[in-house]
């Protein structure tokens, strides 16, 4: 029973404050930019964060990132689309 209590409550957070912050979107560069495709709305999954380097994480890469000096740098994303429908046999 305790087990089924706590999977509704992570899925009630979930859908009520979203699924936090989209780290692509908390870096400084283009923040408040409208073609970032990030969002102020926390519960948008792009949620841009409360301000530029607001979570830890980022804060972290960028320290690193200024604390050396490169001479290129290589970004690679995937972005992976997916369907999520339940088969019925």
């Amino acid at each position: 029973m305790q087990n089924s209590i706590n999977k509704f409550l992570q899925f009630f957070r979930f859908y009520r404050y979203g699924s936090g912050v989209d780290l692509n979107c908390n870096f400084p560069f283009q923040y408040n930019s409208s073609q970032s495709g990030c969002s102020n709305d926390p519960c948008n999954p792009y949620y841009r964060g409360t301000g530029a380097l607001s979570e830890k994480e980022t804060q972290t890469i960028d320290k690193f990132l200024k604390e050396r000096d490169f001479n290129f740098a290589v970004n690679y994303f995937r972005y992976i689309c997916y369907n999520k429908q339940k088969f019925n046999f």
